[in-house]
């Protein structure tokens, strides 16, 4: 409904949504809750990322930071707890329409859900228009998780899962009764697999 009405209408002034989900500077090793206050008053660190890593599992923030792994690629890591908040979507926007360009990743699971984590982070949503910068899909797709001989989960759904327009067809309807999560991923395994992505 709040969606809906501020497609019409424009954000609701004077309102706040509590904080879900973080983002990390790396080298200050600083972790901001991604709530709309926060963004409001976000002011990026100079010259400390020029990458930005949007992840919908959690977990592996912590495990990225402690392998070091932002650092070594001055990478600015966000989650949301799956999909991407107003707060997380406000803030890659602002990061957008600053002058040094960054390059922006999404990494999710390869299940329905997971591909619509990253079309709703490119393209336009009830909420918001399409974003101004190109996010870069890192996700894991049913086919590579299929070819890494990852863990496939049956799925019962009483519904037919939406699936994001990039997936090919036989893989749409694959979708409809399995998935691959990240989480199939040892966390070696997974930070290898992100690396050569």
């Amino acid at each position: 409904v709040i969606a809906r009405h501020e497609d019409r209408n424009g954000q609701i002034p004077g309102m706040y949504r509590d904080p879900r989900g973080v983002v990390y500077h790396p080298h200050l090793q600083q972790e901001i809750p991604l709530g709309t206050l926060a963004v409001e008053k976000y002011k990026r660190p100079e010259w400390m990322f020029n990458a930005v890593l949007y992840i919908e599992k959690e977990g592996y923030v912590a495990a990225l930071r402690e392998a070091g792994w932002p650092e070594r690629n001055d990478c600015a890591l966000m989650t949301g707890k799956g999909f991407a908040s107003g707060a997380a979507r406000d803030l890659i926007d602002l990061l957008g329409r600053e002058d040094r360009e960054l390059i922006f990743f999404c990494v999710h699971d390869a299940d329905g859900p997971g591909t619509m984590i990253y079309q709703a982070l490119q393209e336009a949503t009830a909420a918001r228009r399409k974003r101004r910068v190109r996010i870069v899909n890192l996700g894991l797709e049913p086919d590579e998780g299929r070819a890494m001989g990852l863990q496939v989960e049956p799925v019962q759904r009483k519904a037919r899962t939406p699936v994001a327009n990039y997936v090919p067809k036989e893989d749409v309807e694959w979708l409809q009764k399995n998935r691959v999560e990240l989480n199939a991923m040892s966390t070696g395994q997974f930070i290898a697999w992100l690396d050569r992505k």
